[in-house]
């Protein structure tokens, strides 16, 4: 019965494995640098819903870099011939 339980240690990650995962989701001002803006122009974008965040506890957001871009993709102007 022991050998189905899992330690703590296999739910950790590696600081190799956290660098990583941390490029996916990013908080406000890294997802602000990353899109050349400020901060304030990101929260827009949230309130707006433009972009997609993942809320974490109450006031916490996160973002994930590919689908961010996916969503502002859309806003894309295209070039008329």
């Amino acid at each position: 019965m022991n050998a189905n339980k899992c330690s703590p240690e296999q739910y950790l990650l590696s600081k190799e494995q956290l660098a990583n995962h941390e490029q996916y989701l990013l908080n406000k001002a890294q997802l602000a640098e990353r899109l050349n803006l400020k901060v304030r122009s990101v929260d827009m974008l949230v309130k707006e819903r433009k972009i997609p965040a993942m809320r974490i506890g109450h006031k916490t957001l996160r973002f994930s870099l590919p689908r961010v871009l996916a969503a502002l993709k859309k806003f894309e102007l295209k070039e008329v011939a």
